[in-house]
């Protein structure tokens, strides 16, 4: 075969693996667009049967179980992810599976009981922390159950399910528990049992990810029970556990405080308004959180290589395709955003400006791309640390000066604050420690040459 005919055939090939990937992108976006639309279902729903302030203990449910659950997942989900695709064997990977969803059931039924038990002699002085330690079981069980199953998926590649998983089923159950509470004669009456569709909801998610997971991996509930008591990671993966743990749990302390703050201080109708404008803002970024289940194990696949220049090119391709994706939801949002609110109902048209400043702040995480995936995922850990704990900190200055003076307004422009600042710190420490750009979406070939140069040459995971 000619030169020429070989380098055609190279073309052919790399076009074939782009069209491949973009196709990929396009079936996961509409899984993960699925997933906005069953979150934002719910709240739609709520608003068609319920006032705001009645919907608030639902929706600060929903912030709970966002929370707690990479808390009870102890970091095992990015552990799960980053060394599952190095399992060429299906059996091998199971018993991964096993063994590790073993060692999450060990510690979340234990602290199941103990935060129930705590929110229920809470309930004596307070009551209505009651609800809540009803509703700890599916808190703290499962809806990490369903997640951790979710991040089994993701690291062996199989994108969609794992997109069904955290993001759609326990949306799209909730949601059609709300419709048909609020069908029912009287449905005011149970306005103050509207969390415990939290357990229902989670119960039957968790009920279809074990099944999707016996099918698709041949797991076996059986043996996961039986390694449950004697579970243990391996030594020499602890720290690094402990390190993904540590990042999950101070990240989303660090992006929920603002309305945790506000439902704790402020009207319950202003956190129910700050509540539906975060998810309308959620809808800017969620092309990048498709393009963060594909370049997950892509970095974990490139980087021990000292692949730094594919790695590059891949991140820039998806970042640009990202931005553009998301570029109109981004111009509504931010400019229209008393129309957007206005389909929850007349009284939404309040949290305008929330929507406006939180439309911001998502559009700028997505123009930075996924610098926090390639820190955790390259094994710089301590520097997504460093970046989240300092942007924690301004963000607590923030809502201190902020807070007591703008009230609502304060707590939003906070958790902006917040998010600029850490996509901002982790696009400096990825160029530093990888010498991958800034900026993703202007990608630099030359910083890009220069950073395989650098890069370690790792041949383990």
């Amino acid at each position: 075969m000619s030169k020429r005919q070989l380098q055609s055939v190279s073309r052919m090939e790399r076009l074939r693996g782009q069209v491949g990937r973009y196709q990929g992108f396009a079936v996961s976006a509409v899984f993960r667009g699925l997933g906005a639309v069953s979150t934002l279902v719910v709240y739609r729903v709520g608003a068609s049967f319920y006032s705001p302030s009645e919907l608030a203990p639902l929706y600060f449910s929903i912030t709970l179980s966002a929370i707690l659950t990479p808390l009870l997942m102890m970091g095992l989900n990015t552990y799960s992810v980053k060394r599952l695709p190095a399992f060429d064997d299906e059996r091998a990977a199971s018993g991964f599976m096993e063994s590790v969803f073993g060692r999450y059931l060990k510690v979340a039924v234990l602290a199941a009981f103990v935060v129930a038990g705590g929110l229920a002699l809470g309930a004596l002085f307070r009551a209505d922390l009651m609800q809540f330690a009803i509703l700890a079981p599916a808190l703290l069980l499962f809806l990490p159950a369903s997640a951790l199953i979710g991040s089994f998926f993701q690291g062996r590649s199989k994108y969609n399910l794992a997109i069904f998983m955290l993001n759609i089923c326990n949306s799209a159950v909730l949601a059609v528990l709300l419709l048909a509470s609020g069908l029912m004669p009287g449905h005011e009456r149970f306005a103050g049992l509207l969390p415990i569709a939290m357990i229902f909801s989670s119960a039957i998610t968790v009920a279809i990810c074990v099944s999707l997971a016996v099918r698709k991996f041949k797991l076996s509930p059986l043996r996961i029970l039986k390694r449950t008591p004697t579970a243990r990671l391996d030594p020499a993966h602890r720290g690094e556990v402990f390190r993904f743990w540590t990042v999950l749990v101070l990240m989303n302390l660090s992006l929920w405080t603002p309305l945790v703050v506000l439902y704790l201080v402020g009207p319950r109708e202003q956190y129910t308004y700050a509540s539906v404008a975060e998810r309308l803002g959620n809808a800017i970024n969620f092309f990048l959180i498709i393009s963060n289940f594909f370049l997950a194990p892509v970095v974990a696949r490139h980087y021990p290589r000292g692949e730094i220049a594919e790695m590059s090119t891949r991140l820039s391709q998806i970042t640009r395709l990202t931005a553009l994706c998301s570029a109109p939801v981004a111009l509504v949002v931010i400019f229209l955003p008393g129309l957007v609110l206005s389909l929850f109902g007349k009284h939404y048209g309040a949290g305008a400006l929330f929507l406006s400043i939180m439309g911001v702040a998502q559009f700028y995480a997505v123009v930075m791309g996924s610098k926090n995936i390639i820190l955790n995922m390259s094994g710089h850990e301590r520097d997504l640390l460093w970046t989240i704990g300092v942007a924690f900190a301004v963000e607590l200055v923030t809502m201190a000066v902020l807070g007591p003076t703008l009230g609502a307004v304060g707590f939003i422009i906070a958790y902006a604050v917040n998010l600029i600042c850490q996509n901002t710190l982790a696009g400096l420490a990825v160029k530093r420690r990888i010498g991958i750009p800034f900026w993703h979406i202007m990608p630099d070939r030359k910083a890009a040459g220069s950073a395989t140069a650098a890069a370690p040459a790792r041949t383990g995971t």
